[in-house]
């Protein structure tokens, strides 16, 4: 009966150690990902990289079904102009993986500005999901690291079909890396971002 009870308590013990391992890794994935970065260090060292600036807000902190954030990509220059922008909802499906989903605003004129009570306004209907272009990321204790798998997430233009995404992200900073394909596989763009975490 005491070795019953024992094994029992071990078993509660270890769950408990793991659901208190996984909060750690969300919740340090949510500091990392937040924030202000730019690419400057990257663009001056090779002028065939655009220089743009990247920021990350969480919103809907209330949600229970994810973190939620909104990526906005600009310009690093006087006019500021906006290049992008996207939303992530990121939560964890398995031990030792994290999904992120990828949402695109309907607005495509919509822009953050740090307007805060703005950003809450938006709701579900005014996002647009994207299918095929999750990520996954594991976490290393040093950085969050992962991508799109396969073919799935669709860039139709006149000339690619596909892309993929991988995402390596760290205390100081991450790497967006994004590629495009045509229908038969052959690459169009190859784009390496290194972004610096802005103080």
């Amino acid at each position: 009966m005491k070795t019953l009870k024992l094994l029992l308590f071990c078993s509660t013990l270890f769950t408990f150690h793991s659901a208190l391992k996984a909060d750690v890794d969300v919740d340090t994935l949510r500091l990392w990902f937040g924030g202000r970065f730019t690419n400057l260090r990257q663009a001056g060292a090779d002028s065939t990289i655009p220089a743009m600036n990247l920021v990350t807000t969480q919103f809907w902190k209330t949600r229970t079904d994810g973190m939620w954030f909104l990526a906005e990509m600009s310009k690093a220059d006087s006019t500021a102009a906006l290049i992008g922008n996207t939303i992530f909802r990121i939560k964890r499906v398995e031990e030792g993986m994290i999904e992120v989903i990828t949402f695109l605003v309907r607005d495509p004129t919509f822009r953050f500005n740090n307007d805060t009570a703005r950003l809450e306004r938006l709701t579900t209907n005014d996002l647009h999901a994207q299918p095929g272009c999750e990520m996954y990321l594991q976490a290393t204790g040093t950085s969050f690291f992962g991508g799109t798998h396969g073919t799935g997430c669709l860039e139709r233009t006149e000339k690619t079909s596909y892309k993929t995404t991988d995402l390596n992200i760290v205390l100081r900073g991450m790497v967006w890396s994004t590629r495009t394909f045509t229908s038969d596989g052959a690459e169009v763009l190859n784009l390496r971002l290194i972004f610096d975490r802005r103080k």
